[in-house]
């Protein structure tokens, strides 16, 4: 997962996303989706909900517009002109889930994306990610400065997962797989962790979920340790740890720890 500086377009397209689903699931407990693509001063937003009745999204836009008004007008965009192809009252499935964690205090990131955003001034970028080596995107001119890999913003930037998505869409598997990292990397001499799981119990009651590591321990060991410690709950982790998740702040706490964070008593935490 990469970091997204919040005062860009990326960062602005991530939070329109979190913001109209922050509406269409006020009770976290219904399947949404919303993706937001910026091109130019136009702001496309497409995707699907349970929800029956239609948002007035002429007052959300006008809200969002208000409350984010020193960034807009940062990026020098004068009005947030809309098109919305919204669909409701959608059968949806959950998404299956994939993702990769990383041994840091913020396991979404790799530490080389932390160490960065310590030691530098961002608001050129857009977003931060590594894979191999430090990947710098840019908006602006001035990223001569920077002696890392950059590449331009493309024309149109689109909103991401975790972020548009309702926490029973996917999301919260990602939630729960970020606290087990944030428990578990430091243990297993690794520096990186890979998941991919289903949002619950396959036909057969397992849980399905695969996994990889860098770790000198084997996969299966690994894989059987956390299944002995985590119940994989998802309901029960969202309404004890998640009642008061807030979508609309996600991008501006990216680097702040997360209050879902569940700490267990990891004295039964044995690999032989």
């Amino acid at each position: 997962m990469r970091y997204i500086v919040p005062n860009s377009t990326r960062g602005l397209v991530n939070k329109l996303a979190d913001y109209i689903v922050s509406h269409l699931d006020p009770n976290k407990n219904n399947l949404s989706f919303v993706e937001v693509t910026c091109h130019n001063s136009f702001f496309v937003i497409v995707g699907r909900t349970e929800r029956e009745s239609l948002l007035d999204i002429n007052e959300l836009k006008q809200s969002f517009f208000d409350s984010n008004s020193k960034v807009f007008e940062e990026l020098e965009i004068k009005s947030l002109n809309i098109i919305d192809l919204l669909e409701y009252n959608q059968k949806l499935i959950p998404i299956n889930y994939t993702g990769e964690f990383y041994n840091s205090v913020y396991p979404v990131f790799n530490s080389k994306v932390i160490d960065f955003i310590e030691k530098n001034d961002v608001k050129d970028l857009s977003s931060i990610d590594y894979m191999e080596k430090l990947i710098l995107e840019t908006h602006s001119i001035n990223s001569h400065k920077f002696d890392e890999f950059t590449v331009n913003s493309q024309i149109s930037v689109t909103s991401e997962f975790p972020y548009g998505y309702s926490l029973k869409m996917g999301r919260i598997c990602h939630y729960y797989f970020e606290n087990i990292s944030y428990q578990v990397l430091n243990r297993l001499g690794t520096d990186k962790i890979w998941f991919k799981a289903q949002t619950g119990l396959t036909e057969t009651g397992d849980l399905n979920i695969k996994m990889d590591s860098t770790s000198y321990y084997p996969n299966e060991k690994i894989k059987s340790m956390i299944l002995d410690i985590f119940d994989f709950n998802y309901n029960k982790f969202k309404n004890e740890n998640l009642t008061d998740f807030d979508y609309t702040i996600q991008i501006e706490t990216q680097l702040e720890k997360s209050n879902w964070v569940n700490l267990k008593d990891f004295s039964e935490l044995n690999l032989f």
